[in-house]
């Protein structure tokens, strides 16, 4: 079965009341550095439980690209990845820091896989937004390799709690009248 994340153990110091999660797939690199995450859902998951998943699987992304910064210094181009599979449905996502503390949390792909012998063909574009996948991950490994220098290792904040259902109330505000 699939261990702890090491970005999970990260959080968990900070929060004595947090227990440790397990993400249902991990990638990694040179055998301890986490990289992706992939979190599977039944096609008959509610709403409400894809989204808590989906907040899920960026506080992976996020501990794990802290953790990554930690260890190798800033890079603009470093990425964490993350996959979601919900039935027939994949998405992909990636998350970055594109300026300090601002953490880009983007879905990079949708594909469906085919679940009829005569939808068969719709395979390939599967196999290609996994392939391009996988190329991310390399540059982003290629990237973590490459000789770093201090600048931006601050880039990294320290998570804040998960977010909490907030009621907004709506106003009607009659649109401005137009003079002629």
């Amino acid at each position: 079965a699939n261990g702890e994340s090491n970005s999970s153990k990260e959080r968990r110091k900070s929060n004595d009341h947090k227990h440790g999660r397990k993400p249902d797939l991990r990638v990694l690199f040179n055998k301890e550095y986490e990289i992706a995450f992939g979190e599977i859902k039944p096609p008959s998951a509610s709403n409400s439980i894809v989204n808590q998943t989906l907040i899920k699987l960026a506080e992976f992304m996020k501990g794990s690209l802290d953790s990554l910064h930690k260890q190798f210094g800033y890079s603009p181009t470093f990425e964490t990845f993350g996959i979601i599979i919900g039935g027939s449905c994949i998405r992909l996502f990636s998350m970055d820091i594109a300026f300090d503390g601002l953490y880009r949390f983007k879905q990079i792909g949708k594909v469906l896989l085919p679940t009829e012998v005569a939808n068969f063909l719709t395979i390939v574009p599967v196999i290609a937004n996994l392939y391009s996948l996988l190329k991310c991950i390399d540059h982003s490994i290629d990237e973590l390799n490459r000789p770093s220098t201090p600048t931006g290792q601050s880039y990294h904040r320290e998570s804040n709690s998960s977010p909490h259902k907030v009621h907004v109330p709506v106003l009607k505000i009659p649109p401005p009248a137009l003079s002629d």
